[in-house]
């Protein structure tokens, strides 16, 4: 049993990552971004998904998003980088909390 809570860390709102929620997109809508562990595979994220949310995912894609350096003046910084899933569900199925 894969528990959800230690899987998905959070919702990725992004400009990107709500056109593809939205019916109206190229890719057909139902699709949802989430930041997760990096210690996770897509076996343990269409789980927890599943798990957490009483959906039917078709299919998950993950990608590791590099850190970046921020500078604030003199001053240079480094904003660490993390794991986010895509998941798509089967048709006519959401997420309400979107």
């Amino acid at each position: 049993r894969i528990l959800a809570w230690k899987v998905l860390v959070s919702p990725h709102i992004s400009e990107k990552a709500t056109m593809l929620g939205d019916s109206a997109s190229p890719a057909g809508g139902g699709a949802y971004v989430f930041k997760v562990t990096d210690k996770a595979n897509k076996i343990m994220v269409k789980k927890a998904v599943e798990e957490r949310y009483g959906v039917k995912v078709e299919n998950v894609n993950i990608a590791n998003m590099p850190g970046k350096l921020r500078r604030k003046g003199a001053i240079i910084g480094h904003v660490s980088g993390f794991k986010k899933a895509v998941v798509k569900l089967s048709a006519g199925q959401t997420i309400s909390e979107f």
